[in-house]
């Protein structure tokens, strides 16, 4: 909450977040942006930070549904958003003044253009490896192993005619 306050109140703009679970590495400065307006809305009330602290959440369980739905059905949607709503890794950080997981909501999207991909949107995967890239911004760990899994499901499930798409491939990098 103090550094979205020096960002806000010092007009000084950060290029490095908080710091992760993982010694010596950061979290990116865009979930402190996410933030901002939020500062702005509450007056620097910190409590008015759980009005984002409960958005995600929501956006996560409606993003789960009509990932359902895009891709199966509206029963599918159900079932999905259901799961997410009663998940408690959704909702564990509602409470608390820890950094907001925005993992599950960037998977379902993940997922989502993953799936596009196998079923031939040759361009899905560029929406993949970037929302790949962005969960750099708010879970390091995780990331890490992400992007290689990505760039072998590229080869893997594009075939030869993928590794020579360097329209593609320079659009993921």
């Amino acid at each position: 909450f103090l550094l979205v306050k020096n960002i806000v109140l010092t007009k000084d703009i950060t290029l490095i977040g908080s710091q992760s679970g993982i010694g010596g590495f950061f979290h990116g400065p865009l979930y402190l942006y996410l933030l901002v307006p939020f500062f702005l809305l509450g007056k620097g009330n910190p409590f008015f930070y759980t009005t984002f602290f409960i958005l995600i959440p929501l956006l996560t369980v409606l993003t789960g549904f009509f990932v359902g739905q895009k891709l199966y059905s509206a029963p599918f949607g159900l079932i999905l958003a259901f799961f997410l709503m009663m998940s408690p890794r959704i909702w564990i950080f509602t409470p608390s003044t820890q950094g907001l997981n925005l993992i599950p909501l960037l998977y379902l999207l993940i997922v989502y253009f993953v799936v596009k991909f196998i079923r031939g949107n040759r361009k899905a995967i560029i929406f993949a490896v970037f929302l790949a890239g962005l969960t750099f911004q708010f879970e390091i760990a995780t990331a890490l192993i992400l992007l290689p899994i990505l760039v072998l499901f590229y080869a893997f499930f594009g075939g030869a005619r993928a590794l020579k798409d360097y329209k593609t491939i320079l659009l993921c990098i």
